[in-house]
């Protein structure tokens, strides 16, 4: 984004027009109150965009200060501990209930509850998250009066909500509820344009990307997304600095981003935001180019090289990539040790260094 954008801005890396697009949007709707329904492949930022928008202006409490963001990972909670992590407990509620304690909607007061994997809540929780968002009242467990909470709900999916409601799955009303206004984070793929910006921002300062290197990310279908494309280049990043490199090249990265690469399709399952749709600003979505291999079935990434020990395997050490990225060069670079020195962008006596190291051998044909 450009120079003299306002702080929460900064959240968002890159110039694409589908980012700029999700950054109009998060814009609209910090000056609103609606419910939202953020949705999006995993790994594509869909809590960033969430405390984006809670952080409006209207989320502000009477008392001034941050209002309060209160993530609830739906996901991540067993179906018996959930009214009491959503509306807290009273003391002597149960066994063990020894003093009172606030649930993540009463947190919410006054600023947003932010419901992060909606979709993989059972229909019985469904039906008691749905009765609050209408009421925005509650009670805590083991209490008798219902109390009262100002909050804005903010609730995140990977799920397709739709698909879930015809397959009796997902409520109905909940997901009306929910989706008054509903946001598509674009996916990575269709972001290629920031993949170098965000390379920079993950990279240390120390480090460059190589052109070359650059080329072999913009071709990935990033099944992981963002989240995949840091942890890439925060393992190429360790692989060139154990080298005494300054710069990530081809070889520091995992081999499967350099297999060949499938022709390409023309992507259909992002849909453009809504303020792309309205009637008087046209869409800035042309047709996206994209791989055959980013359809669902086939976006899983091969695991990172493992070892075998005993029966067991555990992680590669570094050792073992940086010896198979320096073999990997010398092989494309036919023994050219030059060419390898600009290839790794490490220096000519850390090439020879390693070479001896790992007993690595140098084979030109003549």
């Amino acid at each position: 984004m450009s120079s003299g954008r306002e702080s929460w801005e900064s959240m968002f890396v890159g110039e694409s027009p589908a980012l700029r697009a999700l950054v109009d949007e998060v814009r609209l709707l910090r000056g609103s109150d609606v419910p939202v329904l953020v949705v999006g492949e995993t790994g594509t930022g869909k809590e960033a965009v969430a405390r984006a928008i809670g952080g409006g202006a209207l989320a502000l409490p009477a008392a001034g200060g941050a209002a309060p963001f209160v993530p609830v990972n739906c996901a991540a909670i067993p179906e018996p501990l959930l009214e009491a992590e959503l509306f807290g407990v009273e003391r002597g509620a149960f066994t063990g209930a020894t003093e009172r304690r606030l649930g993540r909607i009463e947190e919410a007061d006054g600023g947003t509850l932010f419901l992060d994997e909606i979709g993989e809540l059972p229909l019985s929780a469904q039906a008691k998250i749905l009765r609050v968002l209408q009421e925005h009242r509650f009670r805590r467990v083991g209490g008798g009066a219902e109390r009262p909470s100002a909050f804005r709900v903010v609730a995140a999916t990977h799920r397709n909500l739709r698909a879930a409601v015809r397959e009796g799955r997902f409520r109905e009303d909940l997901f009306f509820r929910l989706a008054v206004y509903e946001v598509d984070v674009p996916p990575l793929r269709v972001r290629t344009g920031d993949i170098a910006v965000l390379a920079r921002h993950f990279l240390p300062s120390s480090m460059q990307l190589a052109p070359s290197a650059l080329a072999i990310l913009e071709r990935h279908p990033w099944p992981g997304n963002i989240r995949e494309l840091q942890n890439v280049l925060r393992r190429a990043a360790l692989i060139a600095g154990s080298m005494g490199g300054v710069e990530v090249a081809g070889p520091h990265l995992p081999a499967y981003l350099v297999r060949s690469v499938p022709p390409p399709v023309i992507a259909t399952s992002f849909r453009p935001s809504r303020l792309s749709e309205h009637p008087k600003m046209p869409s800035i979505f042309p047709p996206v180019i994209v791989r055959a291999s980013t359809r669902p079935e086939a976006m899983s990434a091969p695991p990172e090289p493992r070892e075998r020990t005993g029966g067991s395997q555990r992680p590669a050490r570094l050792a073992d990539l940086e010896r198979q990225a320096l073999q990997q060069a010398l092989h494309r670079c036919n023994g050219d040790i030059a060419r390898v020195v600009r290839e790794l962008g490490v220096g000519r006596s850390t090439v020879y260094r390693k070479i001896k190291q790992y007993k690595l051998e140098r084979r030109r044909s003549e």
